[in-house]
């Protein structure tokens, strides 16, 4: 006698098995599929969607190095540009990044500015630059204009835009905190000397204020030195 080869199969499997495949799946056993596909999905989803929110930290953090570099460059290049009769030091001009026109010399001085601020002072952006305390003539150099020197854009990972784009990394214009939006900080510490840092603000910020601890991602904070050593190292200056 001749079989079809699936029934063939089915028979061997069948033997093997207990079970023909033949019949269909009841509704016991697609239940039973869907709750493991669930139980499975709540444990990978969360953990992936976590995974990807952290690669964009570290490269957020990695343009903060960048940028600390930039940042860097820019100040050394202002100060070799001043006239002889000019007194400013290398942390005035750091000073300039956090809004202030000069360091006061207390342990507990402290300021900060979003780096994407166009309204309030500071030397990121041209639009209200400052001249530091001791500098004799205007200083026309900002930190964007080294970038754009050197042909380099450092974006926000969570956004894709311009670290300097006042339009979506300016949390104060944009009415809530934004991920990914950098603000740089100045502490006054012992053995007078003042540390600035560049902080960011995390997907759980739930805050744009400055002062607030909230505001930034693990850790970081503008008004306490280790809270400023949670950021990203920008300079630690004599005053």
């Amino acid at each position: 006698m001749k079989y079809k080869r699936s029934s063939v199969i089915n028979v061997i499997k069948k033997k093997i098995t207990g079970f023909s495949t033949d019949r269909g799946f009841t509704l016991l056993e697609i239940l039973f599929v869907i709750m493991i596909i669930a139980v499975l999905a709540a444990v990978i989803l969360p953990r992936a969607f976590e995974a990807k929110i952290n690669a964009k930290n570290s490269s957020l953090k990695e343009s903060c190095t960048e940028l600390a570099s930039f940042a860097s460059q820019w100040a050394q290049q202002a100060i070799n540009s001043q006239d002889d009769n000019s007194t400013a030091l290398l942390s005035d001009y750091f000073a300039t990044l956090t809004g202030q026109n000069q360091t006061d010399g207390s342990e507990d001085w402290n300021s900060s500015v979003w780096i994407a601020d166009d309204q309030n002072p500071s030397n990121w952006k041209r639009d209200n630059p400052i001249t530091p305390a001791g500098r004799t003539e205007d200083l026309n150099l900002c930190v964007e204009d080294i970038l754009a020197s050197a042909n380099k854009v450092l974006k926000n990972p969570f956004n894709g835009t311009n670290l300097f784009s006042s339009a979506t990394n300016y949390p104060i214009r944009a009415g809530h905190p934004v991920t990914g939006a950098v603000a740089c900080a100045g502490h006054g510490a012992p053995e007078n000397t003042v540390l600035f840092a560049l902080l960011y603000q995390g997907s759980a910020s739930n805050t744009y204020d400055l002062t607030d601890p909230d505001a930034f991602y693990a850790g970081q904070e503008s008004t306490s030195v280790q809270g400023l050593r949670n950021g990203v190292f920008l300079a630690r200056m004599k005053h």
